[in-house]
């Protein structure tokens, strides 16, 4: 293109397009002579179409543009993201309680676990103890099987294992019989296993009757806590809707700020006060908080 016509293409260009769009929308063209066009900017090949927030629609050749900027953000901040940049302390510290309340559910939980397998009851000690020999022995009955069979009377020197038996005495003073055989040694192995497994489960039933009563007011209590939690968030929600609307006025919006902070931090006081209790083990129903009403914050009971 000659100079005379990019000199008729840019007069049509700022013939045809309008006053440069308020700032805040997705696409910026940059002419070669430093002017700015804010719209959708769509690669047409050897041209950029800019389509203009009023519906007009600009073409330009691209030996025209210097740069196009493709953003899916507006280039001015809504006052949503003034209003969370103002919250962004108070969310860490409910990030933060928050953490260490599912920290520390998560702790009491493995304890729980701990708790039960110390708290089986000798009957059942000496029935998984039982199970556990009995298992041994039927697997060593079963690798005699085949085994040369180390007699020595004339003509049986290659005789072979075909059976083998033995006893084991029970708890109660009774003695129980072992017999394997090739046609039951696979079944006998997997029902001694089976036997153990029955054992260690009734043992764990047991215990976990045991602390039930226990454990149950534990995990409600941190599980009233995380309620506790979320309604925090909840707040925190409402502190950004009702700040957005102030966010530009840094008088109001500080104000608007304060009443929040004092609500939300006085509910992470009562959470955190229910946590170190729950960790000292004096369970119990925690304090509630009331949720916001009307766009103010909220109180707690």
């Amino acid at each position: 293109m000659t100079a005379r016509g990019m000199a008729k293409a840019a007069c049509a260009v700022l013939f045809v397009a309008t006053a440069i769009a308020p700032p805040g929308l997705a696409d910026v063209l940059v002419t070669t002579s430093g002017s700015r066009y804010e719209g959708q900017v769509v690669d047409q090949g050897d041209s950029y179409l800019v389509r203009r927030p009023n519906g007009g629609k600009i073409t330009f050749p691209k030996s025209m543009v210097k740069e196009v900027i493709k953003s899916d953000t507006p280039t001015t901040q809504p006052s949503g993201k003034k209003a969370e940049k103002l919250l962004a302390p108070l969310r860490e510290k409910v990030i933060s309680v928050k953490r260490d309340v599912l920290e520390a559910m998560k702790a009491d939980q493995e304890a729980q676990k701990q708790e039960i397998d110390q708290s089986v009851s000798a009957e059942d000690q000496a029935a998984i103890k039982y199970a556990e020999q009995y298992l041994q022995i039927v697997r060593q009955l079963v690798a005699k099987l085949g085994q040369p069979a180390g007699l020595e009377t004339p003509g049986l020197t290659n005789a072979r294992v075909i059976a083998v038996r033995t006893s084991l005495k029970k708890s109660d003073g009774s003695t129980e019989d072992i017999v394997v055989t090739p046609q039951n040694a696979k079944n006998a192995v997997a029902a001694a296993e089976k036997r153990l497994s029955a054992a260690r489960a009734r043992a764990k039933g047991n215990a976990r009757k045991k602390l039930r009563s226990a454990h149950q007011a534990r995990t409600k209590s941190y599980q009233g806590l995380v309620r506790q939690v979320a309604e925090v968030e909840n707040s925190l929600r409402a502190a950004k809707q009702a700040i957005a609307p102030v966010a530009d006025d840094p008088v109001k919006a500080k104000a608007e700020l304060a009443k929040w902070q004092e609500q939300i931090e006085g509910s992470l006081k009562v959470v955190m006060k229910g946590l170190a209790d729950a960790r000292a083990g004096k369970v119990g129903q925690p304090a509630a908080t009331t949720q916001p009403s009307g766009g103010g914050p909220a109180t707690r009971s």
